[in-house]
């Protein structure tokens, strides 16, 4: 979880009544992007982080499936940076890890541990699914998207191409795609207001573009589920890593790409971001 007491977004601090307390600036989650299974249709990503205001660690991997908006059986697995009912980090996956509260170990050393014990512990169902870490063939191809550290002021949306190219005299024809993220419903104004934990859906969108006029053609669509930590409103979502599988895996049937995107929410004393990753159909 991300303890804030210092200033937030301007747009933020117009919307929230006047006895909000301050809150200051933390440090986010990190992404690890494993890899894909050999046939394509699984998704393997890894979140971490060590909260710097509670001294937490936390670690979870999770594989999304292309057939669904789920993820595959048992995951996420390990701890998310986020509070449910109390619980902070939150335990999924239904494991029974033991965090350490040693003080005398450093943050670092907790979430290197951590990690390990998490992909100990998944590795056989890693291997069960053909997810193979670290193995170029099946790791895909990053084609955009913008990493939490970077600060270019930009719109919500990303525009990419899937292959390759130069910039040169002949133009380029391959088709041009849009992919953006957005929260439903958009409640945020009133939940500021009236903080409560509401459960939202997250659209993750790709349109084609018409190359003339630079206007969204087509659109698909992927849904999914944002559970709502305790008394937290949905604030952002940035797209980090926008992913094509391998080659192989599309074949000769409809492509996809994954989007990976981070979702921001907060409250009066805390914020919280966790990482959701689905495949969206190239329109």
């Amino acid at each position: 979880m991300l303890r804030v007491r210092g200033v937030v977004a301007a747009a933020l601090l117009l919307a929230a009544s006047t006895s909000a307390q301050a809150r200051e600036l933390a440090s986010a989650p990190e992404v690890s992007l494993i890899g894909f299974s050999r046939d394509g249709r699984l998704f393997a990503y890894e979140q971490f982080h060590e909260d710097d205001t509670s001294d937490a660690v936390m670690a979870a991997i999770d594989v999304v499936t292309r057939d669904s908006t789920s993820s595959a059986k048992g995951f996420p697995f390990g701890f998310l940076g986020v509070s449910k009912n109390g619980e902070f980090p939150l335990r999924v996956g239904g494991h029974k890890i033991k965090l350490s509260d040693d003080g005398n170990i450093s943050g670092a050393k907790k979430l290197a541990t951590l990690r390990t014990q998490i992909r100990r512990q998944t590795a056989a169902q890693m291997k069960a699914f053909g997810i193979v870490e670290s193995s170029p063939e099946f790791s895909g191809r990053r084609l955009a998207g913008r990493a939490i550290t970077d600060r270019t002021e930009s719109p919500a949306s990303i525009d990419f191409v899937m292959g390759a190219t130069l910039s040169g005299p002949v133009p380029d024809m391959q088709p041009i795609y849009r992919a953006s993220a957005r929260f439903t419903p958009n409640d945020h104004e009133s939940c500021v207001k009236n903080p409560k934990p509401v459960d939202h859906r997250i659209i993750l969108q790709i349109g084609d573009l018409n190359p003339q006029k630079k206007a969204v053609q087509r659109t698909q669509k992927t849904e999914l589920k944002w559970p709502a930590s305790d008394n937290d409103c949905a604030a952002s979502l940035r797209i980090t890593d926008v992913i094509a599988p391998p080659v192989s895996a599309n074949g000769d049937g409809p492509r996809f790409v994954v989007l990976v995107v981070l979702a921001t929410s907060w409250g009066l004393h805390a914020e919280n971001a966790r990482y959701f990753a689905g495949f969206v159909r190239l329109p």
